[in-house]
């Protein structure tokens, strides 16, 4: 299945040396509620910190743009195209410029990027690679292991070959069931005349309602690898060699002529499959077995038996749950869209209890007091969903006008508790700070939430009267009923529970229709120390 979006757009930041994941870019996009459009893309890099802009240009002057950039082609509900170099010839060519409408996106690598959730996305992609390489690593040993008790050079490298066919059957369930990787998206276009959807989807590749040519293909080439691998323990069954391997070629002649002649389309994969099974071929008839001998023994017939039921039963059970994964994925992607449509988020909104705010000396505002939306953000100084909150509001603070007033949720009256004695400190270091520092110290205290850390980097803080401010704060939080930490209110009103602070990167903009999100707070409210 292919992505016009994601894949153009994770390989063009890639050729910017933005270093971004490739399951961070799809999921953010894929969850913008206008996906997949022109405005998904240029809002989610707004959100990114990565200055873009979209511009109608002159196709004449196509050699005078500065490189790289994505060209915009609305066909077939949108998608971009990669152009990297003006001497690639698929840039040249008339079909790039009749469907190109334009429309150009361009955009600035900031220095050392960096993106919390993208960080974590490429902490789990490094942790993935490291299990795919020692599972390859361990399996590799014990196929050693095993091949090393009866060694011959014909059962290995039928061991290889199908091991090798495992893997692309895998790409091709893959593909079939919806399910994208790196490597199927570059195989399966590398041309005008490579589609392999429409090959897996077509009348041949379906035998029956239930089992499919990917199904067969996964199930024998796992089957033919555990007979290979059992084959070392008990040679007799080589005499079925022939029997397993020859018969595959005919379905390879028809698949070909199907492809050429009756699709007019090619599956890069499946010409894989077809070059692995003719290999496989030519190792049976090359070697000193006679072909489709008739000695065969009874162990042989039961290995075969083994071999090929176990992958099939296993696979009946595994594809049904894996089909249900990926129909689950679909649905989140497209609650996520729903849930991330402002007119749906500000209906909600207004639905929700409002909370009067009364100004209370010593709030910490690290926004813009005088913004039209405010957000109030009650939290405990050692939470660590609190501390994720703060990284986003923060990056909203970067992009967006917004206000954002903290107030701590602590118990006043315990002066030996470590959320008391944090509040205090950071109270005391917000004595006489503008805005930037105060800003500047909540998100230093989020990272580290370790008073000895703390006091270290801001050694000096001011002695106040914290604990009156601590105290009015406490009856803040009693009177509005605040459960848990963090409670985010918006102009207001209480963000309903369906959202998190990550959410409203997503929904609060800088451009925003007056009066959304509920009316603008009054001056009284917000003028802050």
């Amino acid at each position: 299945m292919s992505d016009n979006i994601s894949k153009p757009t994770f390989d063009w930041l890639r050729a910017m040396n933005v270093n971004v994941s490739r399951d961070f870019v799809k999921r953010q996009l894929r969850c913008h509620p206008d996906y997949p459009s022109l405005a998904s893309l240029t809002e989610r890099l707004e959100e990114w910190g990565i200055p873009n802009a979209a511009v109608v240009v002159d196709k004449e002057k196509l050699h005078e743009l500065p490189l790289p950039f994505l060209a915009h082609q609305p066909e077939n509900d949108g998608g971009f195209v990669l152009v990297k170099s003006f001497q690639d010839r698929s840039v040249r060519s008339k079909e790039f410029l009749s469907s190109w409408d334009g429309i150009a996106v361009f955009a600035e690598a900031p220095d050392n990027w960096r993106y919390s959730s993208n960080d974590e996305q490429l902490k789990k992609d490094k942790i993935n690679r490291r299990k795919k390489i020692a599972s390859f690593i361990l399996s590799s040993l014990a196929i050693a292991g095993i091949a090393s008790t009866t060694f011959s050079l014909q059962l290995t490298m039928l061991l290889v070959l199908s091991l090798l066919g495992v893997g692309i059957a895998s790409l091709i369930a893959q593909e079939e069931l919806g399910i994208t990787n790196e490597i199927t998206e570059q195989l399966c276009s590398t041309g005008k005349q490579v589609d392999c959807n429409a090959v897996l989807n077509s009348d041949a590749g379906k035998v029956g309602k239930w089992f499919t040519l990917s199904d067969a293909s996964l199930v024998y080439f796992a089957g033919l690898s555990l007979f290979m691998m059992l084959t070392y323990l008990v040679p007799a069954a080589s005499s079925w060699l022939s029997w397993l391997v020859l018969p595959a070629i005919p379905v390879t002649l028809f698949s070909l002529y199907y492809q050429w002649r009756v699709i007019k389309k090619w599956c890069v994969l499946c010409l894989l499959t077809v070059g692995i099974l003719w290999l496989q071929a030519s190792v049976v008839l090359a070697g000193p077995a006679p072909v489709f001998s008739m000695d065969l023994s009874v162990s042989g017939s039961v290995l075969v038996f083994f071999s090929m039921t176990l992958p099939a039963v296993a696979w009946m059970m595994l594809k049904p749950v894996l089909k249900k994964q990926k129909d689950l994925a679909g649905k989140r992607f497209a609650l996520q869209r729903f849930k991330h449509t402002k007119s749906v988020f500000y209906s909600l909104l207004m639905r929700q209890r409002k909370v009067s705010f009364r100004h209370i000396n010593g709030d910490i505002q690290i926004g813009n007091p005088q913004a039209r939306i405010q957000l109030f953000v009650a939290c405990n100084p050692y939470c660590g969903p609190c501390a994720k909150a703060h990284e986003a509001l923060h990056r909203m603070i970067e992009r967006t006008d917004i206000g954002i007033t903290v107030r701590f949720s602590t118990r006043p009256d315990d002066t030996e508790d470590p959320k008391t004695i944090a509040a205090e400190y950071i109270l005391g270091l917000m004595e006489g700070k503008n805005v930037i520092e105060k800003r500047h110290i909540i998100k230093d205290w989020y990272e580290v939430m370790n008073i000895d850390q703390f006091k270290a980097h801001y050694p000096f803080a001011k002695q106040v009267d914290a604990k009156s401010v601590l105290c009015d704060w406490a009856n803040w939080v009693a009177d509005s009923g605040v459960e848990f930490t963090p409670t985010i209110y918006v102009n207001g009103y209480e963000l309903p529970q369906q959202y998190r602070a990550e959410d409203l990167e997503h929904l609060i903009h800088t451009d925003d229709e007056p009066g959304m999100y509920g009316a603008a707070l009054s001056q009284q409210a917000i003028q802050y120390i």
